[in-house]
């Protein structure tokens, strides 16, 4: 009995549920992964990081020249209005684009007749392949737009309207891929022929393309119009692509040591002279160009195989020969297999020639650009994966399925599961390293430089819009993710010395890599070369990252805004900073405990002089050191806090002497201690901070001590005569930005109380009169280095958002409770 049209009707519409469900199972196994994998892995710049950067201040400078990819900066414009912060928005792309081209491919191989369940497998695959890992995504971007557009070919009969479809979605993916201005021109073409053909044989085909033909009539010129001629190559952007591929191919065969990126234009005049494009270097030196050509041809097949495998390696160029003749005997077989199955009438014959029409036209751009410049995998993937879905369709398409739908849906959810488990965050076998498009990994990529250095840069305190972090870096754009007060110089762009960057552009932040190091334009450069062996010399402090060999010179400038202070090296990393007044002169001198040693600066010279500086052995390395005139004598002595109780060295003679020592029960194990004295007698007296509250031990107080409520629990206590009234007053610690009681009421009051921001995170700040002002004032501290504020005022940097009421970050503050003193 024949199908009814309702019956065909209602068939349809459960086939597409049962797509839709399968399209939601790829959803929920891409978003997790790519969020998971993104997390783990390293970030990668450069290319990304400016298509990013240029996307997100397009309403401040517009579109760059049409060859960078506007159309793909529109995108990233357009998510930009979701998430204003940089690293969730590069993150936001990954995920969405893994998640648009997955499901554009399960929708390809179901147009193009592929079982259910094998395009739902082909699809999940995709996902924990190298496809998405492969950097930049501006390729995978162009093609699943273009995939889009071929679908909607497919679905109309016009065959005037399918060259129009599709020679639209072409011509706005030359706004993505410059490659893909000669697949439009090919298919423009076709499509014009067509269209004169049709006007003679099917007028109601031509008909029925005009709506399409009217888009593609509007898009061209609106196009054009707002993003510019994507034919015209205004920055030769060609050229500087062939230019630094070319580079990268000579040093891998010859062994250079110089830097492909940064040091081509030295590489092309040695081997072309003074030509400017692609086809001057074949007409100036036609040998090395073909050496070039026959280089890129023996890495076709290993690039082609990073897709499915990044642990992939083929070190003898006969195997990458054979590989790559297997693959184009596939596509030969593929190709043949499509036309007789179409001839049979087991595959749709529109699909199919949509299909291979829109491969032949991918391939042809993108072979000459692996072949040219270099096959990297973006520019590989979208003519193989095209490639791969019509031989998957001539295999597999037309044969009937004999697994039901709720079957094949119940092994769908089965897989996701599996994918989850295999999430890095649960998989000890997973690599973070699987991170570049050449396959050649950075040698800190375990550590993720790139990821901690952007965190520090992250967390500086800049409070102040009159403050700007200028960052010179060779890693591809830190900046760019560092946040909106942060700006990049480009290595590649820069073509001032080292001292211009300085004294004319600003830099006040460089990130001391190993590239920067070996950076070629500085390679002669005498001041940059001082400015590595001595950057203290230059008005810098040195930030150390963890765990990888790689450091942040800072200008001091954007730790205090006063002029006037003291920076030196006094100390070592993990040092814990101390300061009091050593030799009774009436100002603080700085000092450091180690290991159960305090080594005290007595001469107040900021500079270690064992004849001098006094060293004092008192206590053991867990313990937690104190500082402060015990007996009044107006000399402060050390002391410590060892899990609830200080020892303090009483009679100052720097050893623990158990009769003359005082040892005094006060506190919690884990509490902070905190030295000050409280009631202006002289002396200072002990407490602690725990969870938000000061303890602090006065003689006369009801049990012997009073509690302020001052902070949160996560903040570090601080300590120091703010007003210079005689008495110590409390403070916290919150982030680098130090929150303090100035006049001494124990309330958070914003119209009173002072905000400084030290601006350095990771920094410990420490109080004392350093310049014999009569109040204390701050410092900071910082594997080995201190910088202390001498000025009549205590603050450095004020926030803006002081003036306009209380900051967002400190209502959490609590007043001092009122209520008796138990």
């Amino acid at each position: 009995m024949a199908d009814t049209p309702g019956s065909q009707t209602e068939g349809r519409i459960t086939s597409i549920a049962y797509d839709l469900v399968m399209v939601g199972l790829l959803l929920l196994t891409a978003i997790p992964w790519t969020q998971s994998g993104f997390a783990a892995r390293d970030i990668a710049l450069w290319d990304e990081a400016n298509y990013l950067r240029d996307g997100a201040q397009i309403g401040f400078w517009g579109f760059r020249s049409p060859e960078y990819a506007p159309f793909y900066q529109s995108w990233y414009s357009f998510l930009h209005s979701f998430t204003p912060d940089t690293l969730d928005l590069y993150q936001l792309n990954y995920t969405l684009i893994t998640a648009l081209l997955t499901t554009s491919v399960f929708a390809l191989l179901r147009m193009f007749g592929v079982g259910r369940l094998l395009a739902f497998l082909v699809s999940f695959v995709m996902i924990f392949s190298n496809v998405f890992v492969a950097w930049p995504w501006v390729g995978h971007f162009a093609l699943a737009m273009l995939i889009g557009f071929a679908i909607l070919a497919m679905l109309v009969r016009s065959l005037t309207a399918r060259f129009v479809i599709l020679a639209t979605g072409l011509f706005i993916a030359n706004y993505i891929r410059p490659e893909y201005g000669l697949c439009f021109l090919i298919v423009a073409s076709l499509g014009g022929l067509c269209l004169l053909v049709q006007l003679f044989r099917d007028r109601r085909d031509v008909l029925a393309a005009t709506p399409w033909v009217g888009l593609l009539a509007f898009t061209i010129p609106m196009l054009v119009l707002s993003l510019g001629n994507p034919f015209e190559d205004r920055t030769n952007r060609k050229f500087l692509a062939f230019s630094q591929h070319f580079s990268y191919s000579w040093v891998k065969r010859t062994g250079s040591t110089k830097n492909p990126w940064l040091n081509h234009p030295e590489i092309m005049a040695e081997h072309f002279g003074s030509a400017d494009s692609v086809l001057g270097c074949l007409w100036a030196n036609p040998g090395a160009f073909s050496a070039h050509i026959v280089d890129n041809l023996s890495k076709l097949a290993p690039q082609t195989m990073l897709l499915l495998h990044p642990d992939m390696d083929l070190p003898y160029r006969a195997i990458g020969y054979l590989i790559g003749s297997l693959v184009v005997g596939l596509t030969l077989f593929g190709a043949g297999r499509l036309f007789y199955t179409s001839a049979r009438g087991r595959l749709p014959a529109t699909p199919m020639l949509i299909g291979l029409g829109l491969a032949v036209v991918i391939l042809i751009p993108t072979s000459a650009a692996s072949l040219i410049l270099f096959p990297r995998v973006h520019y590989l993937f979208p003519g193989l994966l095209l490639v791969g879905s019509l031989v998957l369709a001539a295999a597999f398409s037309g044969r009937p399925n004999r697994v039901p739908a709720p079957v094949q849906i119940a092994l769908a959810v089965l897989l996701v599961g599996a994918g989850w488990c295999l999430e890095p965050r649960r998989n000890p076998h997973w690599d973070p390293r699987r991170c570049h498009t050449f396959a050649e990994l950075h040698p800190d990529a375990y550590r993720q430089p790139v990821r901690k250095a952007i965190a520090y840069l992250r967390s500086f305190d800049f409070v102040t819009s009159r403050k700007s972090g200028i960052v010179f870096d060779a890693e591809g754009g830190l900046a760019i993710f560092a946040g909106r007060h942060f700006y990049w110089i480009d290595p590649i762009e820069n073509e001032d010395g080292f001292k211009q960057l300085l004294e004319d552009r600003g830099t006040n932040m460089v990130v001391l890599s190993p590239a920067l190091k070996n950076l070629p334009e500085l390679a002669d450069d005498e001041h940059f070369h001082r400015f590595l062996a001595d950057p203290v010399a230059f008005g810098f402090g040195i930030v150390s990252l963890p765990g990888v060999d790689w450091s942040i010179a800072v200008e001091k400038s954007l730790l205090w805004t006063t002029p006037r202070g003291r920076h030196f090296t006094y100390g070592v990393e993990r040092d814990i900073p101390l300061a009091g007044d050593w030799n009774g002169d009436g100002r603080h001198e700085i000092g450091v405990f180690r290991q159960g040693l305090f080594s005290l600066d007595t001469d107040g010279d900021g500079a270690y002089d064992a004849e001098c500086d006094r060293v004092v052995a008192f206590g053991i390395p867990s313990d937690k050191p104190v500082t402060g005139d015990w007996d009044g004598d107006g000399i402060d002595d050390v002391g410590v806090y060892r899990e609830g109780s200080f020892v303090l060295d009483l009679n100052g003679n720097g050893r623990f002497d158990a009769e003359s020592e005082l040892s005094l029960r006060f506190g919690e194990p884990g509490d902070d201690p905190v030295i000050g004295d409280w009631d202006g007698d002289g002396k200072d007296d002990v407490g602690v901070f725990r969870n938000g509250v000061f303890f602090l031990r006065q003689v006369g107080a009801p049990n012997g001590y009073v509690e302020v409520y001052y902070g949160v629990a996560s903040d570090r206590p601080i300590a120091g005569d703010w007003n210079g009234d005689g008495r110590d007053d409390i403070g916290v610690l919150r982030g680098s930005s130090a929150i303090v009681d100035t006049n001494g009421d124990g309330r958070y009051d914003p119209r009173v109380d002072t905000t400084v921001a030290a601006g350095v995170p990771g920094s410990t700040l420490v109080a004392g009169d350093w310049s014999g002002a009569g109040h204390d004032q701050l410092g900071l501290f910082l594997d080995g280095w201190f910088s202390l504020l001498e000025d009549n005022r205590i603050v450095g940097i004020m926030p803006e958002v002081k003036k306009q009421g209380v900051p967002t970050d400190l209502i959490e503050i609590a007043t001092r409770k009122e209520r008796p003193v138990r």
